[in-house]
């Protein structure tokens, strides 16, 4: 499957490991420095991570609940109906 057609949850994660197991084992380390992505880039992908993934956890927690009013509130109640003079 491409990285494209995964799910955000599914790049989350495959994001994750790969972090994880660059900075945990040194030889991954230096291949990847020699590419350019070296404990700075690193952190700064960590940063990245760390950030979709509480983007991740805000959205889920939200997607249950509704923007707009409760059906009964957006009825008028009695009260706020006042007669049209001549009518």
């Amino acid at each position: 499957m491409s990285f494209s057609n995964q799910s955000i949850d599914a790049r989350l994660a495959a994001s994750q490991l790969a972090l994880t197991n660059t900075t945990s084992n040194p030889e991954i380390g230096a291949m990847l420095a020699e590419y350019g992505y070296d404990a700075a880039r690193l952190a700064t992908g960590q940063a990245l991570y760390e950030t979709a993934l509480l983007a991740r956890s805000l959205k889920s927690k939200n997607m249950g609940s509704s923007t707009l009013p409760p059906k009964n509130s957006m009825q008028p109640s009695k009260r706020q109906i006042k007669p049209i003079p001549g009518c």
